[in-house]
């Protein structure tokens, strides 16, 4: 019943139907997809504003865990155990898990902000900086830098591919919306 709905709407018989049969309105319609798609992603990184190392949460707690994926650094992980008794898990990108196994079960401090993904985990705390006592395991210093960097231009990338998927479907609605008969 609701793909019988589906197949009647306007959308259906436009993107569905119409568009489908011509090569280029095919090729927009995919252009479309893609664009809008990594458009949705680079905005919802842009939800994760780049604060400087004072205004990140600051815990300081015993390393408990440390784990880093086999193939790359990205989505590792660790858990510090505070002087309250709660468990803090953080994600981040650990490059060097040599420093950070020999922390573990010494006090340490982190520094992290909420960060929002579109894929999985769609939310979570990154640790941006990890120090046992002077000696920094994990450094913010120049992903804060590269995060200023390029900040301007994921915006512009962002804005700009999102008005090529306006304007992809924007063409084949037009081109197609006379080929479409009215149910």
């Amino acid at each position: 019943m609701t793909k019988v709905r589906f197949q009647s709407t306007w959308f259906w018989r436009v993107f569905g139907i119409c568009a489908m049969q011509k090569g280029w309105t095919k090729f927009l319609v995919a252009v479309a997809i893609m664009a809008g798609f990594w458009s949705v992603v680079l905005y919802v990184e842009l939800l994760n504003p780049a604060l400087p190392l004072e205004q990140l949460t600051k815990n300081e707690g015993v390393l408990v865990q440390v784990y880093k994926p086999l193939r790359t650094a990205h989505d590792s992980a660790i858990r510090i155990l505070t002087d309250s008794g709660e468990e803090i898990a953080y994600r981040g990108s650990i490059y060097n898990k040599a420093a950070l196994l020999a922390a573990k079960g010494k006090r340490v401090t982190v520094w992290s902000q909420p960060y929002y993904r579109f894929w999985w985990p769609f939310y979570f705390e990154q640790a941006w900086q990890v120090q046992e006592g002077e000696q920094v395991l994990i450094s913010y210093e120049n992903t804060y830098k590269g995060l200023l960097r390029y900040r301007s231009s994921d915006e512009w990338l962002a804005k700009h591919l999102l008005i090529l998927t306006i304007l992809s479907l924007a063409i084949v609605a037009l081109v197609c919306h006379k080929g479409v008969p009215a149910k």
